[in-house]
């Protein structure tokens, strides 16, 4: 027989109450009392989890902030929380020990099977919310993700310090670094699909390479999804992309080209800086797209960026296109490159049979997200 005692909310009322954080108390967290009972058995008591690995630096970090040791946090706070449920185990185990019965209790912090939401997916999911909707409460968003206001409040402040939210009174809205036209408007469409093409794209590179990244909305996220790789060298001629990779731990090294600047999607271009491309060989370019059909190929709606596009390919061993699939069956006015130029195209939906056929004939490696689910 089984019996379930529950812990309800501990790791919320930690949380709020102590800034612990919450997550090896969430759903991989639980209490496991099992034995072979009879008149005279004994019982084991677990304490076991998904992601134990969480559970020591999150101990460091409350034994710091309250003065104390990791023991003196876990048997002082956590302990006599969770006193009420463990006592009731006990009891039950006691109960059922007068029988010959084969017995397994769980004192249940919540339930084991929920996915867990880790502190960078939670951060994320928030900055992509935001995109979306531009301005957001922090009511909304502890509404929206089932979580405390407390623990929103914290991943903002994460957030504006790294550049991809800005943080104010209450709630949040989309950086200033993001501009008020155009790109702004582009880089809050589409959100979840060009989330999942710069997650999929990110795969395809790996530490110590040299990489060219143009300016658009979807290498933005593919830039934030590639500061996870070490040893990078990285060459745009956008200065939001430059400030995410700058900003990573792994330390990459990055070169901003100079030129003409627009303002809007924070970009530099012309003659000046196509000519510093000359003094970089890179292993990779990974560039965004107006448009692709099977009859021009890639295509962009710019003179300026398609030049750029076009001197950039010049310098690489290798070009990935990442769109999603709102680019395909267009028409630009500028034309990039053809398609047997192109290496890997990454997108989130397969385009049409022409377009595909004629991918397939200039050999282009196709990885779409929506495929693979």
């Amino acid at each position: 027989m089984y019996a379930i005692v529950s812990a309800t909310n501990a790791g919320i009322y930690l949380e709020e109450t102590f800034g612990i954080s919450f997550e090896f108390l969430g759903p991989s967290f639980w209490l496991v009392v099992t034995g072979q009972f009879s008149f005279c058995s004994t019982f084991v008591m677990l304490l076991v989890g998904t992601r134990l690995k969480k559970f020591d630096p999150v101990l460091e970090e409350a034994a710091l902030s309250l003065r104390a040791t990791k023991l003196q946090v876990i048997w002082l706070i956590i302990i006599p929380f969770l006193r009420p449920a463990i006592i009731g185990a006990f009891i039950v185990a006691f109960l059922i020990s007068f029988s010959n019965f084969n017995t397994t209790i769980f004192l249940v912090g919540s339930d084991p099977t929920l996915p867990v939401m880790t502190p960078g997916d939670r951060q994320a999911r928030i900055a992509n919310i935001i995109r979306q909707r531009h301005r957001v409460t922090v009511n909304e968003l502890a509404e929206i993700l089932n979580i405390s206001r407390e623990t929103i409040r914290r991943d903002l402040s994460e957030l504006d310090r790294l550049g991809k939210v800005h943080k104010i009174h209450g709630g949040a809205s989309l950086p200033i670094t993001i501009g008020e036209g155009s790109f702004r408007i582009r880089m809050g469409e589409n959100v979840a699909a060009k989330v999942q093409v710069a997650a999929e794209a990110v795969k395809l590179f790996s530490s110590g390479e040299t990489i060219l990244i143009d300016t658009g909305s979807t290498t933005v996220y593919f830039a934030e999804k590639l500061v996870e790789l070490s040893d990078l060298t990285i060459v745009t001629n956008s200065s939001e992309i430059a400030r995410i990779v700058s900003l990573s731990p792994n330390n990459p090294r990055v070169f901003l080209l100079g030129g003409q600047f627009n303002g809007d999607n924070r970009q530099t271009f012309g003659n000046f800086a196509i000519s510093q491309l000359g003094l970089f060989r890179a292993h990779h370019v990974i560039l965004t797209i107006g448009a692709l059909d099977a009859k021009t190929g890639v295509m962009d709606f710019s003179i300026e960026e398609a030049q750029l596009a076009q001197a950039m390919i010049a310098q690489a061993d290798s070009l990935t296109i990442i769109a999603d699939s709102s680019k395909f069956e267009r028409i630009a006015s500028f034309k990039v490159c053809d398609l047997d130029q192109v290496k890997n195209l990454v997108c989130d939906q397969y385009p049409s049979e022409e377009i595909t056929a004629a991918l397939k004939e200039a050999n282009v490696n196709i990885f779409c997200v929506d495929c693979k689910k």
